[in-house]
């Protein structure tokens, strides 16, 4: 099941569908703030789903939430980042690599 909000933070519906079907949930990104993604993680979501453009100039539905293809890579590392911050019940040391 993939679920999609316009404000994450703002909607806690996630965690009352996760426990309600008892099955995985991913988050899908409409907001045209990316930082909603980064907020996502702390839910642990099974799925991201964001949408990825290039440098051509077409507009297309998508484009406010879109992330730059030139970002992709920092913005992947930022999440995985992310993901490692909420920890496993084991203390690990990692670099402070958010950009």
């Amino acid at each position: 099941m993939i679920v999609h909000f316009w404000d994450l933070p703002e909607n806690r519906n996630y965690i009352i569908l996760k426990e309600k079907f008892k099955m995985n949930v991913g988050y899908g990104n409409h907001a045209s703030n990316i930082f909603t993604i980064y907020v996502s993680v702390a839910y642990e979501p099974s799925d991201l789903l964001f949408y990825v453009k290039g440098n051509k100039f077409k507009k297309h539905i998508d484009e406010s939430h879109a992330i730059q293809l030139e970002d992709l890579e920092n913005f992947i590392g930022n999440l995985r980042d992310l993901e490692k911050s909420l920890g496993n019940k084991t203390k690990i040391k990692m670099k402070a690599n958010i950009k």
